[in-house]
């Protein structure tokens, strides 16, 4: 009689970093949550869980710890919903039968947490659409096929849980190395809150407006925003004592899907970035100033030969020979060093996870949509953005009390007449 043996699956490039940082205290978990129009019938929501977490092997794992390498282990232990009591964003998957991701519900919302050791925000939406659309079939409502929509009985393809990345291995030995940042980056100089824990306002802006405001300047909505957030960082710089102010330039990236440049059904990591800088040493800089220093890097770099060479430098350091026979609490060392250093060179990130799609019928059911990024340590703070019918939420979360910086934000989307609705709350009551 043959053992049985369990399905694993390699880390992609992006999760090999984020292994090393998983730890008890944290386990960056971003989030995507919905907000529906009636109360969540839990009930439901399990057996739609149930029904889709099949046909994402990927989301059915565990991570496991080998001498040499972590690595995603098939997992039989079904989860079950949980109730969502504060904004933890995420738990310890070091725990037996874990999963990288967790479902919690609260009155209205369902909420997704996961992180980057499985999946990028794109897959994760798709992940949550697809149990969103079962939770609507279980109430009783029939749903046309939808070729934007994944549903539990779509046919499963290999590709979907391919390394991505790997792909461009045939092209990545002859790719130059990137350019190398210049030091460090300007960051939040408040301490983090203790215990460590994370904090979030959202504001909530008309798309149509937002858009219309975007046009009139001839740039992307990403852009417009990306622009709105380096002009309050640098707003911030003003209220530190002047031994301080500007000794470093203030550097916001990006993250953009590679899909649309690389053509791939994988549903794990695909992402590159775009970094965004202006150094307020050598002066003031105008929002206009801002804006189109923005929207040029933005334009220069937003094609596939920019992302070329980061992901060969990369897949380079995966493959040099050595680097496969050192144990892994030394790999982890190494890799904690290399994301620390990494993070001192960028003052924050900007997501915009775009329009968050569902089926017409499955639409009427939600009232909004959020995407909120997982607390940084070093940074202390991230932005993230997704947009759902007429409405863009915008989420900062952080890891320090002071919110200097939000006010700043806030003032300036009210003065560019985007009448914004702030929330300081996320809903739970004790």
């Amino acid at each position: 009689m043959h053992e049985f043996r369990p399905l694993t699956y390699q880390l992609d490039n992006t999760a090999l970093i984020y292994q090393a940082l998983v730890s008890k205290k944290e386990s960056h978990f971003f989030r995507i949550a919905i907000n529906l129009h009636k109360p969540v019938v839990i009930e439901h929501l399990q057996e739609a869980l149930l029904r889709t977490l099949p046909r994402y092997p990927i989301f059915r794992t565990s991570l496991k710890r080998g001498l040499f390498w972590s690595y995603l282990e098939e997992n039989f232990h079904y989860p079950r919903i949980q109730k969502d009591s504060q904004l933890a964003m995420g738990h310890n998957i070091l725990r037996k039968h874990a999963y990288p991701f967790r479902l919690v519900v609260y009155g209205n919302r369902i909420a997704l947490e996961t992180t980057h050791l499985i999946v990028d925000g794109r897959s994760a939406s798709q992940f949550l659409q697809t149990i969103l659309c079962e939770y609507v079939a279980l109430h009783g409502t029939l749903l046309t096929e939808d070729k934007n929509i994944i549903r539990a009985h779509t046919p499963f393809e290999e590709e979907e849980i391919a390394d991505a990345y790997k792909s461009l291995l045939v092209v990545h030995h002859a790719l130059p190395k990137p350019k190398k940042r210049s030091g460090q980056a300007f960051r939040e100089p408040h301490r983090n809150k203790h215990p460590f824990g994370v904090n979030l306002i959202q504001y909530r802006l008309p798309l149509d407006k937002t858009m219309s405001l975007a046009k009139s300047y001839g740039v992307s909505v990403t852009v417009l925003l990306t622009a709105f957030y380096i002009a309050s960082y640098q707003d911030r710089m003003f209220l530190l004592p002047p031994e301080h102010r500007f000794r470093r330039p203030i550097r916001v990236n990006n993250p953009v899907d590679l899909r649309q440049f690389f053509p791939s059904k994988s549903l794990r990591n695909f992402i590159g970035f775009i970094s965004h800088e202006i150094d307020p040493r050598l002066g003031i800089f105008s929002f206009k100033e801002i804006l189109e220093q923005v929207h040029h890097t933005m334009k220069r770099d937003l094609i596939d030969k920019h992302f070329h060479s980061f992901i060969g430098q990369n897949l380079r350091s995966e493959h040099i020979p050595f680097v496969a026979f050192i144990p892994l609490f030394m790999k982890r060392m190494i890799l904690k060093r290399i994301h620390a250093k990494s993070m001192k060179q960028e003052t924050s990130v900007l997501s915009n996870l775009g329009k968050f799609y569902l089926p017409e019928d499955v639409a009427n059911y939600v009232r909004d949509v959020e995407f909120i990024p997982a607390p940084k340590y070093i940074n202390k703070r991230d932005c993230s953005v997704v947009s759902f019918k007429n409405t863009l939420t915008l989420s900062i979360s952080r890891t320090c009390l002071p919110n200097e910086l939000e006010q700043f934000l806030y003032e300036r989307l009210k003065e560019a007449e985007l009448n914004p609705i702030v929330n300081s709350f996320h809903g739970y009551q004790d």
